[in-house]
């Protein structure tokens, strides 16, 4: 995913971001994708828009 600059992995679901005070507001946009315990990567889902509240 070209414009997204920055990653996280988790091994577990569910995959919790935490943000400052002043990033009440921001959009966040993200997509996902799983993977097996082989390190294989499925399809990355469709380019997601949240609002950080």
């Amino acid at each position: 995913m070209e414009g997204l600059t920055q990653s996280a992995f988790d091994p577990r679901s569910p995959f919790t971001l935490t943000f400052e005070e002043n990033q009440r507001g921001k959009a966040l946009y993200f997509a996902l994708h799983w993977e097996n315990a082989k390190g294989e990567a499925g399809p990355w889902s469709v380019i997601q828009k949240a609002i950080i509240a």
